[in-house]
């Protein structure tokens, strides 16, 4: 099984409360995917002195998959679909391992060419 994790960085014009919205949409539409699981990140307990968990680790999205095979690709089409969607300018990085990939707002050809690399790297 592998884990990859979805983690929404919100518009910096907006309000930072609103990434566990953000990341609590994104996950309903991966759950949709052909995964094990989709699920809010949890990042334990919060640290001494905090009141809760850090806003972070409210955005985040971990999905299970059994196979990186033809659901990576579905799974990084469908989080460029949702930043399409929204007007504002939300991040998405999601992280495979050690790997990475900031799914910015970056020109089509220019958000294509970083997706194909990552998924090369994953095939």
């Amino acid at each position: 099984m592998v884990d990859v994790l979805l983690t929404v960085e919100p518009d910096p014009r907006f309000d930072p409360d609103i990434a566990h919205d953000l990341a609590l949409r994104l996950r309903d539409e991966l759950a949709q995917l052909d995964v094990d699981s989709a699920a809010l990140a949890t990042g334990g307990p919060a640290p001494v002195g905090t009141k809760g968990p850090d806003a972070v680790t409210l955005a985040a999205v971990v999905v299970a998959m059994s196979g990186s095979g033809a659901v990576l690709p579905a799974l990084v089409r469908t989080a460029q679909d949702w930043l399409r969607r929204h007007t504002a300018r939300h991040r998405i990085v999601m992280t495979l391992g050690d790997d990475s990939i900031e799914l910015p707002a970056p020109t089509p050809e220019q958000q294509q060419s970083l997706i194909d690399a990552f998924l090369r790297r994953h095939e």
